[in-house]
């Protein structure tokens, strides 16, 4: 099993791949993405500065990213 990523690290990925990240509830971020024309929105938690790896495999599938994509940025 990998381990968490780094919020930091996390959050440059989003921005380089043109995911806007805000605030959410509690520990939460917003992402979202406009993808084929429509605006596309998950929510990810972030609990000790850190984002685990079921949530980045979710993120790539969210906004149809591909593996290769995001380990790129």
């Amino acid at each position: 099993m990998s381990s968490p990523t780094p919020y930091h690290d996390f959050l440059r990925k989003c921005k380089r791949l043109g995911i806007a990240v805000r605030e959410g509830k509690g520990s939460h971020k917003v992402l979202s993405k406009v993808v084929e024309g429509e605006t596309v929105i998950y929510p990810v938690p972030v609990h000790n500065n850190r984002v685990k790896p079921c949530y980045i495999a979710r993120v790539i599938r969210t906004f149809g990213l591909t593996k290769k994509e995001w380990d790129s940025k």
